[in-house]
């Protein structure tokens, strides 16, 4: 069962994943192909014999990308009817639900967003990530994960949006 009725405030929709922006196919399929690995090593992957090399995470990662980008055609052909909710929600209020619902928040004693960012940002390295053509974050839309964890895939991108000052977070969701 998912449950996302605290999204639906924000005008969110309904999309095909073939409908949805390129920007938010690529963040899925990143997530799906390679992080989640449920849509296994498809496309140009597969047909390369990509072996990415994690121990350099960074060019592992703009290859993985690269790679995904040019067989993104594959995706959207296999996945095209599988459907996502879409959504832009403001920081503020995605905040507010973070540091109410995330057990890490209160057992660190964070009160705000700013602590949970400052502290995110000495405690990982985060990729840069554009201010143009967001990547979205996916939110933890399961009952299993609703009540803590609020984003699934998305937290260097989210805490990257917050330092550019970004009014909205661009965000998918399972249905």
């Amino acid at each position: 069962m998912r449950n996302y009725n605290w999204i639906k405030q924000f005008n969110s929709k309904i999309v095909c994943f073939k409908d949805l922006p390129r920007e938010h196919q690529m963040a899925m399929t990143y997530y799906m192909s390679i992080d989640g690995d449920a849509w296994g090593w498809m496309g140009v992957l597969a047909k390369k014999g990509v072996n990415l090399n994690w121990d350099n995470y960074n060019y592992a990662q703009k290859r993985a990308k690269y790679l995904l980008e040019n067989s993104l055609h594959y995706y959207v052909r296999t996945y095209g009817e599988k459907k996502f909710g879409m959504v832009d929600i403001p920081i503020q209020a995605l905040a507010d639900r973070i540091i109410s619902k995330n057990p890490i928040v209160n057992e660190n004693g964070w009160k705000n967003l700013k602590e949970l960012n400052e502290w995110y940002g000495l405690n990982f390295t985060i990729p840069k990530h554009s201010n143009k053509n967001r990547w979205p974050v996916i939110l933890a839309t399961t009952c299993e994960k609703v009540d803590h964890e609020i984003i699934e895939d998305g937290w260097h991108r989210f805490n990257t949006y917050i330092k550019q000052g970004a009014k909205k977070i661009p965000c998918l969701f399972y249905i």
